[in-house]
């Protein structure tokens, strides 16, 4: 099935970049053409395309040159995103203590008197 993908990438306009197989057996298959970079996942013991993702390239500098990140782009700090909301939200937990509404059982504030 490889010689069918990289045939049917170039009729597409694509180069193929890299070739590799998953640890879970599958082919992964990353060209990229003048726009974009391709990245086709597929089990090679039944041909099943898992995955058919186009990226477009983005430029970089003043140079012009494209340049892909590999899909990794800003996910770096995601983890730390994920933490600080996390602190953010047990924050909020703990901050009942402000509330107007605390009723601490004193009635100075009826007239009845």
């Amino acid at each position: 099935m490889l010689p069918q993908v990289i045939s049917q990438l170039d009729e597409q306009g694509f180069e193929v970049i890299r070739v590799q197989r998953t640890w879970l057996g599958r082919v992964r298959v990353v060209s990229r053409s003048g726009e974009y970079e391709r990245e086709i996942v597929y089990v090679p013991s039944t041909g099943e395309v898992l995955r058919d993702y186009w990226r477009p390239l983005r430029r970089q500098g003043g140079d012009g040159a494209d340049r892909f990140d590999g899909g990794r782009g800003d996910d770096r700090d995601d983890r730390d995103d994920d933490r600080d909301d996390d602190n953010d939200d047990n924050d909020d937990d703990d901050d009942d203590s402000d509330d107007d509404d605390s009723d601490d059982g004193d009635d100075d504030d009826d007239d009845d008197d």
